[in-house]
């Protein structure tokens, strides 16, 4: 096989590369907006409920708990549910898409220009955190609290892709969680009186 041949099937395998990482990208954002529209609904059914005159009550295991308490640990499940599909499952074929594309692009770019589209997106995708503000200082401490991989490359503080997806996701299960055993510690579970 000649260089021009060579060539002309790597162009191929390029655009075959780009379209797959096209399409997981999209099935992650299909996940990402399934996920922010059950949990909208969830917080609307919260919010429902919250307006009652009268609680919502369920007994179980000889306890009242409090309807609002079973969503929530739904809610804490379900983000754990899709952070796992997004994060541990989708993600990754994504990344694997995009390592194929640096190898292919790495081969073009020494005899033909003008294939970088991989490589530009990854070296501005993350995203820097190093400029001291408010809001940034609240992306670090989440990073930290949820255990999101924070990278530090040339003093510059950047969250990747995987430290997003987990402040995304495991920032609602956590709330969550929190307001669970809030509200469970101020009345939200009693025992049943036998009388």
């Amino acid at each position: 096989m000649d260089k021009d041949q060579s060539i002309a099937l790597s162009v191929e395998a390029w655009k075959k590369t780009i379209d797959v990482q096209q399409h997981f990208n999209e099935i992650c954002m299909k996940i990402r907006n399934v996920y922010a529209t059950l949990l909208a609904g969830l917080f609307a059914l919260i919010g429902i409920l919250e307006t009652r005159t009268e609680d919502v009550m369920m007994s179980a295991f000889g306890l009242e708990i409090h309807g609002i308490l079973l969503i929530l640990l739904g809610i804490f499940g379900m983000s754990m549910l899709f952070y796992f599909i997004d994060r541990h499952w989708y993600h990754r074929l994504l990344v694997g898409s995009v390592m194929n594309g640096l190898e292919v692009e790495k081969y073009l770019n020494e005899t033909v220009v003008g294939f970088k589209l991989t490589s530009f997106i990854g070296e501005n995708s993350a995203l820097d955190i190093s400029e001291r503000t408010p809001g940034n200082w609240m992306l670090y401490f989440l990073a930290k609290t949820l255990r999101a991989e924070i990278t530090l490359l040339d003093g510059k503080y950047l969250l990747r892709s995987d430290a997003k997806i987990t402040i995304f996701y495991k920032s609602m299960a956590y709330v969550s969680l929190i307001a669970l055993t809030f509200i469970a510690a101020s009345g939200g579970i009693v025992a049943i009186e036998n009388g």
